[in-house]
């Protein structure tokens, strides 16, 4: 079972080509190393294997986890610091990683604070994540990444915005996390630490990969490699042609009298020196370089070489079980060498207490399944804390109950008696038809699309959590927030109307809350829904102002213009022919005035056909509250956000 295992993937925008049949396997414990120029498709590998965006074509999986069918399962076993992200707003440095500890369902045993001192932010644990600096932030999102000990650790960019000690500090982890059985995905562009850390390295250019291998099979591969620099006496005339003419050596030149380069490969160096002994040539002083991986990167990437090898043929996995058991043998011989070659350096000696490789590598880490409702209320408290807090949302709430509350006041002067629960509801509806819809719109809007501005969804669904669950638990924290304020105004209002002079009715009360509660729903789901649909805030305000106007204002025009014209014309008596009214009552506040009327004011009576009655305005407010967010969380759910 590979760690990681990529078949024939590709993805395309439009007539771009981002990745070109990428087919790639990484063994459990290895440290892969993903380079590539700018451009070359190696955030758009990782971004599918995240979820974040759908392959055109092929697959991917992590430990037999398809990243698309299985996403959440697949990021169970991972830890990401992904490219890209901002820390989640409101929360501080303890609070993230109490978050990731939430969404990946660790026990309650882990300590926040033990991984803060890990990447070192134990000092600054309480302060907002957002006022931290880049390299700050790159760690913090590094102790998300390795809360739970994941089995794979993809990092991308990781040293970006470290200062060296923090670099140092984040090789140190890597290797401790390889010791401890983790796989590694290094995605960077900094040469030298891919070369420190890696077993293997894949090189991408123009989404195509053109190299998969160890670093001294990329060297070999490119024709040895090896630079000799040699110092002589005296070099004579014809040294260059004699060197020139050994087996294995690719280039000779003397830059003075003195000194000869030389690039071979390693079995030439010897027969050079003793060729240029044979010559009567004194050799002073001489030295070897072997070809860095900043080297072999730009000979790849600018010449276009394709660099085949038994870890990268692009393999038919039609074909027999025996070719891909090969491969996958080779891949894991491939592997082990490297990784004694990296442990025989005793600064890379494994962490006390450590189990041996070879046993944590076939270790199968078995989770249970996620539970969802624990992560709904997850993300329903971070977001209600969130918005809770901001002055603008606290303004808006305070909208719909100054509305009420003032009619609740004004209802006793301008009416006449019988002052009822009941009538107050008839009363207040007008107001609470407009003003509903604006403030649930205003709350909801940003819901979504705040966040991917941010960076900070990416961060969110990094973590081993459903996108349908991040929309479903920001709509339910909002619409619980209008919700609660107008429950509270209502009963406060339903008091006013009762003392001194009128009459409390409880059931007409408490159907009056419900039927707000289900508007403000709907419009909140108007408003979360436009945010998941839109890549901008400004475009989801755009679009949920749209809808109010539509349904709040021309739908309500247009109905009086033609119940104007066919009273005027005496068509017919009695206004509208009973379709057309139930045309028009399919809009949300038809359906709420219809329900206020049919269940809370008992001096008024729903007149006409059965499809004109308060049950069927019932079952089309309730579509309104499902229909918008469902279309959505399906939108949402296919959208590529990166």
């Amino acid at each position: 079972m590979s760690a990681i295992d990529a078949r024939d993937i590709s993805k395309r925008y439009g007539t771009v080509t981002a990745l070109d049949r990428v087919t790639l396997a990484v063994e459990p414990g290895e440290i892969f190393g993903f380079l590539g120029p700018n451009g070359a498709g190696k955030s758009t590998f990782l971004n599918l294997m995240l979820g974040f965006t759908h392959p055109s074509a092929g697959s991917i999986s992590v430990f037999n986890h398809d990243c698309q069918r299985e996403g959440v399962m697949a990021r169970e076993r991972i830890g990401v610091l992904p490219e890209g992200y901002d820390v989640i707003d409101h929360l501080t440095g303890r609070q993230h990683i109490e978050y990731a500890i939430e969404a990946k369902q660790i026990n309650d045993t882990a300590d926040p604070l033990s991984v803060l001192d890990r990447v070192g932010l134990t000092e600054d644990a309480e302060r907002m994540a957002t006022e931290y600096s880049k390299g700050m932030k790159q760690r913090l999102v590094l102790g998300m990444a390795l809360t739970g000990e994941p089995d794979l650790l993809l990092l991308d960019e990781p040293t970006a915005g470290l200062d060296p000690t923090g670099v140092a500090e984040l090789r140190s982890i890597i290797r401790e996390e390889n010791n401890r059985g983790a796989t590694i995905f290094f995605s960077s562009h900094v040469l030298e630490q891919v070369e420190a850390v890696c077993d293997r390295v894949g090189i991408l250019q123009d989404g195509t990969l053109i190299a998969v291998d160890t670093i001294g099979g990329l060297r070999s591969s490119l024709g040895g490699g090896t630079k000799l620099e040699i110092t002589v006496d005296a070099l004579q005339n014809g040294a260059l042609e004699t060197i020139r003419g050994i087996e294995g050596v690719e280039t000779a030149v003397a830059p003075d009298n003195s000194t000869i380069e030389a690039t071979c490969t390693n079995d030439a160096k010897m027969d050079i020196l003793v060729g240029l002994r044979d010559a009567g040539i004194d050799v002073v002083n001489f030295r070897t370089q072997e070809a860095s991986l900043e080297d072999m990167f730009i000979e790849y990437t600018e010449t276009g070489q394709r660099h085949n090898t038994e870890t990268h043929t692009n393999t038919d996995f039609n074909g027999t079980d025996q070719e891909a058991s090969n491969n996958s043998s080779n891949q894991k011989a491939n592997t082990r060498s490297s990784q004694s070659e990296r442990q025989s350096n005793p600064s890379q000696e494994s962490i006390a207490g450590s189990k041996s490789k070879s046993e944590l590598r076939t270790r199968i880490r078995i989770r249970g399944p996620i539970r969802m409702t624990s992560q709904w209320q997850q993300v329903v408290r971070q977001d209600w804390s969130q918005t809770v807090n901001q002055r603008s949302v606290k303004i808006l709430l305070v909208l719909p109950v100054i509305v009420i509350l003032l009619s609740a006041y004004l209802y006793p002067v301008v009416s006449q008696p019988p002052f009822t629960t009941g009538r107050f509801g008839s009363f207040v509806r007008g107001l609470l038809r407009v003003v509903i819809p604006v403030v649930g719109v205003l709350l909801g809007y940003n819901a979504i699309v705040g966040d991917f501005e941010s960076g900070s969804l990416l961060l969110m669904i990094s973590l081993p959590q459903r996108r349908r669950t991040i929309v479903v638990a920001r709509y339910i924290a909002r619409a619980g927030l209008l919700i609660i304020a107008t429950f509270i105004a209502i009963i406060v209002g339903a008091g006013l109307v009762a003392y001194p002079f009128g009459s409390f009715q409880l059931l007409g009360a408490l159907m009056l809350i419900g039927i707000i509660a289900g508007y403000s729903a709907t419009w909140v789901g108007i408003g979360v829904a436009a945010s998941t649909l839109v890549a901008t805030t400004r475009r989801a305000l755009g679009l949920g102002f749209a809808m109010v106007f539509l349904f709040a204002v021309v739908w309500d025009i247009i109905e009086d213009v033609l119940r104007g014209v066919v009273l005027s014309a005496n068509v017919m008596a009695g206004g509208l022919p009973e379709p057309i009214q139930f045309v028009f009552g399919l809009s949300p506040g038809n359906a709420f005035s219809t329900l206020i009327i049919g269940f809370v004011d008992t001096t008024q009576e729903v007149t006409g056909a059965w499809y004109l009655s308060e049950w069927i305005a019932a079952i089309v407010l309730l579509g309104w509250i499902i229909g918008p967010l469902a279309v959505g969380v399906l939108r949402f759910e296919r959208r590529d956000l990166q």
